[in-house]
């Protein structure tokens, strides 16, 4: 077995394209946003786009994380399991109070909400 030449190995590998990220219009951005009534969508929808997270970024988000004196989000353990600071967005800010005033997060911006087993 040892020294053979493994036939897999010869079979070439597809290449991966590497395809530019579709940008939306401010316009179809809008709409989108004035399309969702879920204040908690809305929210993640928000931070999502206007920082350029992830959606697993923004469900880990604390209400510590958000600075909206400095203007910066806080996050922790992101890609590659390092902790960064990023940019939070005039939008983003003033949508995120309405979200608070109504839902009160404690310790997690976006707590997940338990549906009782039946």
């Amino acid at each position: 077995m040892l020294g053979r030449f493994d036939i897999v190995m010869a079979i070439p590998r597809p290449k991966k394209e590497n395809k530019l990220p579709l940008v939306l219009s401010q316009d179809e951005i809008n709409r989108i946003l004035a399309s969702l009534q879920n204040l908690k969508h809305r929210a993640i929808l928000l931070l999502t786009y206007s920082a350029g997270l992830q959606v697993g970024e923004v469900l880990r988000l604390r209400v510590e994380d958000i600075d909206s004196l400095r203007m910066l989000i806080h996050i922790r353990q992101g890609k590659g399991r390092k902790d960064r600071y990023t940019m939070l967005s005039p939008v983003a800010l003033d949508g995120l109070p309405i979200y608070v005033k109504k839902y009160q997060p404690k310790t997690w911006l976006l707590p997940a909400i338990r549906k009782k087993v039946i």
